[in-house]
């Protein structure tokens, strides 16, 4: 295989053209000397070069006159005038434009006669270097055997690299350093050529565990040390992404790549709770500077019921997950690995499964006389509505609960009611949510008035209000609301608070006047506003808020001013002014005006970010004071309905958190008892039970009508000696009231247990879910914000 200068030789031409006709013919060709081609490339120049130089030959002709010995003068004095009229010299540092670049050189002009030829290597700590950059080298010698300068990019930027490093250290500026290799406790970076030390501390805000996939390439970094002595410089990545966090104008995704690539959120995530979720950090996302994640709920219950059937090789026919067992071959169960059991077990605890492979002994006993049947035709026959729910508890409401009470008949039954009853109450959004995002700039309350009625279905009468402080509004913004609350004015308030100079002025014991005076000392004016025949209230709700009204009030000495409706507001309020002015004085008070109107009840409006913000707002606000469905959309309350009624208590909680609309459902409402059966009995056989196997699992079930029991066994010889003692003991009991049961297993099966208890693991999540949504978190000392699921 011939060279390059070989075949241009032969063909007089440069190495630059060789090389150029080559690359266009499709040949990629080092310009080097040195370089090998092959035979084909080699005949394909001389073809094209020697048929270029034989065809049409020019023919010329020697001057003259041609004076030589000028010529070789003038070429003297020339190559004399490159030589002593240089611009640089050996051993300089000059600027140089890059003309060519590929994997292993760098070729640079100089200004000079010949160009430079730098190792690319010495350049790959910038990876956007491209051709008509300018960079700095540094003349090694000013020819060498083939005629080129030798120069170095790496010695000149060394040569000024620690003027740089002092000067970026001064100044706090951010670098680009190239990775170059690993070490002892962290990197070894290129910084303008001089070799600088990346702790693995500094690489990231969080530990990294992979250092080596740093190798290669171009991080930004800060210097954080120089030693003057040593030359030493170490750097610190840790620093840059520390500032760009806390600059707003940062890059967003900075925030996803941290949580991508490294451990120490999802870790702190974790530790909030471990079990029943998991994150999946690939589906991580950045919206509106918040983190979302995702959380995988995915229910593996499915996989660990193959692995069961797989275990014991058994098929579907023996299997029933749903009614809590399977039955499995003796000959198989026998013959299982301990340490698969384990495995198996293990699993199963994590998916909230009561699953274990000793053999089990079950059954029940029933009371005939304690049935939901006596109650039922006792609720029919006195034409009570009534309902019994999944958890059979008797749904009523608590007026004919009274008339349930007093019957005789109900006492005899073998049952009894609980002091303590619950109901489930609706919840929304308050009208506060949709004025507030309309008017921010009013100063808004919400009140609900629940009382008893006999009405009403279930007994309970809700009158809803909101009140408007400094202000009425105006008909354009009561137009806004029509069409969803159709609000009402329904009264106005004026109240005067007396200036403390101004208070002497008048004898409050005597109050001549008949002032309606507050417990906090202020005077409050009230009337009814009455604008047409249909917004008056009903007469019942009328007096239940003047009774309300009259609490606030030291005495009931205040019709002569509050006991009138009125249908002009501006009248009241000028003439309630003149009657504080002439007793005060003008300026001897300050008054709030509040303006209340009725409002129909909606549950349609809110926005889908409504709903969600108020479903986070109930659960911190009541989560230790009721049970609140998981979306938000109702709670559960318990309370003694001998001491206080539902309407005292729901009025409470309307005053407490009026972001919350309390509703009552159309059809009536009604509250759940837990009805009570009379144990007495079932309660002696089960102490009996008790005391004659002591290993026996005994629990009460459905109401107290039944006892379930059950036993596990090491050994399929120990259920068998064990069956015989219990069934003689369960024949003792009186057999006309109980049933006793004991449930078969087909010959040569084993019996194993299987319990899901969902319900426990599903509140799990949903509690744990609601803990970290909001959770403030942050990486190091860095403060990421709230957590988004």
């Amino acid at each position: 295989m011939p060279r390059l200068n070989k075949i241009s030789r032969e063909l007089n031409i440069s190495l630059e053209t060789l090389c150029e006709f080559l690359s266009s013919k499709g040949f990629e060709v080092e310009v080097n000397p040195n370089t090998k081609i092959t035979d084909v490339q080699a005949e394909i120049a001389i073809e094209h070069f020697a048929n270029s130089t034989s065809s049409n030959p020019r023919v010329i002709a020697p001057l003259e006159d041609f004076d030589w010995s000028a010529f070789e003068a003038a070429a003297q004095r020339v190559e004399e005038e490159e030589n002593t009229s240089s611009i640089f010299n050996q051993h300089d540092i000059v600027s140089a434009v890059i003309i060519s670049i590929n994997r292993r050189e760098v070729v640079v002009n100089l200004g000079y006669k010949t160009d430079a030829v730098i190792p690319a290597s010495e350049l790959r700590y910038n990876p956007d270097i491209k051709v008509g950059d300018t960079v700095d080298v540094y003349i090694e010698s000013m020819e060498n055997a083939r005629g080129q300068i030798v120069a170095s990019h790496r010695k000149a930027r060394l040569s000024k690299s620690w003027d740089k490093i002092n000067a970026v250290f001064e100044n706090n500026e951010t670098i680009k350093v190239y990775v170059k290799c690993r070490t002892k406790g962290g990197m070894i970076v290129d910084a303008f050529g001089m070799e600088a030390f990346l702790p693995g501390s500094q690489m990231d805000i969080v530990k990294v565990f992979d250092l080596d996939s740093y190798i290669g390439k171009t991080l930004d970094v800060k210097v954080i040390k120089i030693n003057e002595e040593y030359k030493n410089v170490v750097v610190s990545h840790r620093e840059v992404v520390s500032e760009n966090l806390q600059k707003r104008t940062a890059d967003k995704s900075l925030l996803k790549d941290i949580w991508q690539k490294h451990t120490e959120v999802q870790e702190q995530i974790l530790r909030h709770r471990t079990e029943p979720i998991s994150i999946i950090p690939s589906l991580s996302s950045i919206v509106n500077e918040k983190l979302h994640v995702r959380i995988d709920t995915s229910d593996n219950t499915n996989y660990l019921k193959s692995r069961i059937m797989e275990s014991l090789d058994i098929s579907d026919e023996d299997c029933h997950f749903e009614e809590g067992f399977v039955y499995a071959p003796y000959n198989n169960w026998s013959k299982l690995d301990e340490r698969e059991k384990s495995r198996i077990s293990t699993q199963a605890n994590k998916e909230y499964v009561s699953f274990s492979y000793y053999p089990v002994i079950d059954g029940k006993i029933t009371d005939s006389k304690a049935q939901f049947t006596g109650v039922k035709e006792l609720l029919d026959r006195m034409e009570i509505e009534y309902d019994f729910d999944k958890k059979r508890r008797l749904q009523i409401s608590i007026n004919e609960l009274q008339r349930l009470k007093e019957s005789e008949e109900f006492q005899s039954l073998q049952v009894s009611l609980p002091d303590e009853t619950s109901a489930i109450i609706q919840t929304y959004p308050s009208i506060l949510y949709y004025l507030e995002r309309l008017f921010p700039n009013h100063n808004f309350k919400n009140v609900e008035v629940f009382k008893d009625t006999r009405h009403s279905l279930g007994g309970v009468a809700i009158n809803k209000q909101f009140v408007v402080e400094g202000g009425y509004l105006k008909e354009d913004t009561l137009k806004q609301l029509e069409d969803l609350f159709e609000p009402r004015m329904c009264r106005i308030e004026f109240d005067f608070h007396i200036n403390e100079d101004a208070t002497g002025k008048y004898d409050w014991k005597v109050n001549r006047m008949g002032l309606p005076v507050t417990k906090d000392g202020s005077i409050l004016f009230w009337k009814q506003v009455k604008q047409s025949i249909s917004d008056i209230f009903e007469e019942e709700y009328t007096d239940n808020e003047d009774d309300n009204q009259n609490e606030h009030f030291l005495s009931d000495e205040n019709d002569f001013f509050n006991r009138k409706d009125t249908t002009d507001i501006q009248f009241e309020y000028t003439l309630d002014c003149q009657i504080i002015n002439r007793i005060f004085g003008k300026g001897s008070y300050t008054v709030t005006q509040r303006f209340f109107y009725k409002y129909k009840e909606n549950r349609s409006w809110a926005t889908v970010e409504e709903l969600d913000r108020f479903n986070d707002q109930i659960h911190n606000e009541l989560k230790n004071k009721v049970a609140i469905e998981k979306n938000g959309s109702s709670i559960g309350i318990d309370f003694n309905w001998k001491e206080k009624s539902l309407p005292e208590i729901l009025t409470q909680l309307s005053n407490d958190f009026q972001f919350v609309d309390f509703g009552l459902f159309k059809k009536g409402h009604k509250c759940n008892f837990d009805i009570k059966y009379k144990k007495t009995e079932l309660t002696s056989i089960m102490e009996d039970l008790h005391d004659a196997f002591e290993k026996l699992n005994v629990e009460l079930v459905k109401k107290g009508t039944e006892i379930s029991f059950y036993r596990e066994f090491d050994t399929l010889e120990e259920l068998i000696a064990f069956k015989p003692q219990l069934q003689y003991k369960l024949s003792s009991y009186d057999q006309n009231r109980y049933k006793c049961v004991i449930n078969d297993t087909p010959v040569g099966c084993v019996k194993l247990l299987y319990y899901f208890n969902k319900k426990s693991r599903d509140e799990e999540r949903i509690e744990a879910i609601r803990e970290l949504k909001g959770a403030d978190f942050s990486i190091g000392d860095l403060s990421i914000g709230k957590l988004i699921i």
